[in-house]
């Protein structure tokens, strides 16, 4: 896989951040991820059948979006705080 950072930064750059849309307004939580910034990400820097890991899972923004089908990725994420795996389990 080839990565052009250019093309990247310009995509980020192009897109207003937010993290508002009805599967991420069903919850308030401190680290939320602006979601759409999340699928630049994903999409740019994996490829189909993919894993993506987050280390550092939060709500899961990027753990959700790298599993929906059109990204068709592996998602795994882990996180030592139990009120976002609860509201991980709560929304898949």
């Amino acid at each position: 896989m080839t990565v052009n950072i250019e093309k990247i930064k310009n995509r980020i750059l192009a897109t207003t951040a937010t993290n508002r849309n009805p599967l991420y307004d069903s919850h308030i939580y401190w680290s939320q991820k602006p979601y759409n910034i999340c699928d630049i990400l994903i999409e740019e820097l994996s490829d189909v059948g993919d894993v993506v890991f987050d280390p550092f899972m939060g709500t899961g923004v990027t753990l959700l979006e790298s599993i929906k089908k059109d990204y068709g990725r592996v998602g795994i994420g882990c996180e030592i705080n139990e009120a976002p795996i609860f509201i991980i389990k709560t929304l898949l």
